[in-house]
């Protein structure tokens, strides 16, 4: 029993992975000493990320997804009052949920199926904006019974559109290692609907945060989503073109100078874009410059599982995963979940997510899809996390008077709500019954496997 419980190597990994990180912790330490003591900020993220691997690898010998544990754990952290990074290092943080999102939207650009893209680039678009625009329609209608403001309702209601590629594209990549989802393209549409969900969502909540404060009445900022919608366009297309001509196919280093390449263009994007202030940029041109360089690679053979450059970045997530996820668990404050609002909200984002789901089904349901992968679609419309994480606090950090503290506080407490509520049982859905709804397809990957593995 115990050997089919702990198997050395699983937990061979686990140790490697905590090994390496005590000992970056004591070269830091004999570098600067108390600057990186028990109680400091470096030490904090260390035993975040430490103790999310370990929870996440406890969590899935229960046969559960193993972000769920590494989630939980920085729940924890945060509600038992030990983790309280310093503003430089919340900023340090706050880099390093932005490049584990970079790294899992980059394997997701590279797989993305063209072929699938062109004949059903209208159910994509559909996908994307249709089920989002009901939840929002949603939810602010029901703001508005408790007397809330339309702005701030709509606000409420936006919060809520974007779904987290953070927690669906690890639990699709671990479906198609073991060959789900793949004959009819089904993981390449979740992935680009939710990619182009994400980049309206979060351009259109900016845009109308911009109109919530603006004071002189003329919403100069509503140019920027847009502009930064065609920003990251431009870069993605002029980036993955560059990816595709340098370096030479011929190159003994081909493989870790692309990797390179098309790693350190998303960071420079994504990057440029949040301190220019066209947020909706960033995302856009790291998954465009992916898709672009790998259609160029296709002709070399490097195609879909043999593709290294996806799985440079797959190696990437074992150290992003449980820092992603721990920082969306510390994001989670209980102390802000009080009073009979909270009911109400619960209620109403619930409802929303109804209307979501259903939505998400019926856009798919004359489509050339089993009943089952028709399911698929509308349990993959679940889970939020990685924007309601970042754009959750945006409105009480602008607010300047009591009723907007009051309707900001809303905002952040409904975002808070969607990630306890979404992202854990989202993922174990897709996760537990991905194999039961998608059709198996063998592939290379899965034969030298031997079968299904984690995705921890």
């Amino acid at each position: 029993m115990a050997c089919r419980l702990f198997k050395w190597a699983d937990l061979a990994q686990k140790c490697t992975l905590a090994v390496i990180f005590v000992a970056l912790w004591g070269i830091a330490f004999t570098l600067f000493g108390e600057d990186v003591g028990p109680q400091s900020d470096t030490v904090m993220l260390c035993t975040l990320f430490i103790g999310a691997k370990i929870f996440g690898y406890l969590v899935s010998l229960l046969k559960c997804p193993p972000i769920l544990g590494q989630m939980f754990f920085g729940i924890l952290l945060q509600n038992v009052g030990y983790f309280n990074l310093s503003p430089p290092f919340k900023q340090f943080a706050a880099i390093l949920r932005q490049l584990a999102l970079i790294n899992i939207m980059l394997p997701a650009g590279l797989n993305l199926n063209a072929d699938v893209l062109k004949s059903n680039g209208i159910i994509v678009i559909l996908l994307a904006i249709v089920p989002a625009l009901i939840e929002v329609l949603i939810m602010a209608g029901l703001a508005l019974l408790l007397h809330i403001k339309l702005v701030w309702a709509i606000l409420m209601g936006l919060i809520l559109a974007a779904v987290s590629p953070s927690v669906i594209f690890p639990c699709l990549f671990h479906l198609e290692d073991n060959g789900y989802g793949l004959n009819k393209g089904v993981n390449t549409l979740v992935v680009a609907s939710s990619t182009l969900n994400d980049i309206v969502s979060i351009a259109v909540f900016v845009a109308h945060l911009s109109i919530i404060f603006s004071k002189d009445g003329s919403n100069s900022e509503l140019w920027r989503g847009p502009v930064g919608f065609i920003i990251g366009f431009i870069f993605g297309i002029i980036w993955g073109i560059l990816a595709r001509l340098i370096p030479d196919k011929s190159d003994n280093f081909v493989v870790i100078l692309r990797t390179l390449l098309i790693g350190i263009g998303s960071v420079l994007v994504c990057m440029a874009s949040d301190a220019l202030g066209f947020s909706s940029a960033g995302v856009l041109g790291c998954i465009v410059s992916a898709f672009v360089a790998s259609q160029g690679w296709r002709r070399e053979g490097w195609i879909g599982d043999k593709n290294p450059v996806k799985y440079n970045f797959m190696i990437l997530w074992k150290f992003f995963e449980p820092i992603s996820f721990g920082l969306i668990g510390v994001g989670v404050k209980f102390h802000l979940l009080h009073g009979l609002a909270i009911l109400y909200l619960l209620g109403f984002s619930l409802i929303a997510l109804i209307g979501r789901i259903i939505s998400t089904y019926a856009i798919v349901y004359f489509k050339d899809f089993s009943g089952k992968e028709k399911i698929f679609f509308a349990l993959s419309a679940i889970p939020k996390a990685t924007v309601q994480a970042a754009l959750g606090p945006a409105a009480l950090d602008k607010a300047t008077t009591e009723d907007e503290e009051k309707n900001a506080m809303n905002v952040l407490v409904l975002s808070v709500l969607s990630i306890i509520i979404t992202a854990p049982i989202g993922a174990w859905l897709i996760l537990t019954f991905g194999p039961k709804l998608l059709p198996r397809k063998a592939n290379e990957q899965n034969e030298l496997q031997g079968g299904d593995d984690d995705i921890s």
